[in-house]
């Protein structure tokens, strides 16, 4: 689990490829309770904290949930569905679905 979490961070501008479901559910798990974390434990400036590290989180879960999708057979662009009224809960909903077998 460790190690997807570090392999997402060292793709961090990397589109292109695929990355499995445990890769991706791996990444945002450790990075949530990171997020958590910061949230709770630090009492100076925390938000300052917390925001800055988001604000950094989001570019490389970009190009996972591209490389994710890379992964479904899907183009990256199924990304900007989220713009599409509740195209974020088909987004999750590709994001969580199992691969088919070949």
């Amino acid at each position: 689990m460790l190690l997807y979490f570090i392999k997402g961070w060292l793709r961090f501008f990397d589109y292109k490829g695929n990355a499995t479901r445990k890769e991706f559910l791996s990444f945002v798990l450790l990075n949530t309770l990171i997020i958590i974390l910061l949230d709770n434990v630090f009492f100076i400036d925390k938000k300052i904290i917390t925001i800055t590290f988001t604000l950094i989180y989001f570019i490389p879960l970009t190009a996972l949930v591209v490389r994710r999708l890379h992964n479904l057979k899907k183009s990256g662009i199924y990304i900007f569905i989220i713009l599409v009224p509740f195209g974020n809960l088909y987004l999750i909903y590709l994001l969580f679905k199992k691969n088919r077998k070949k």
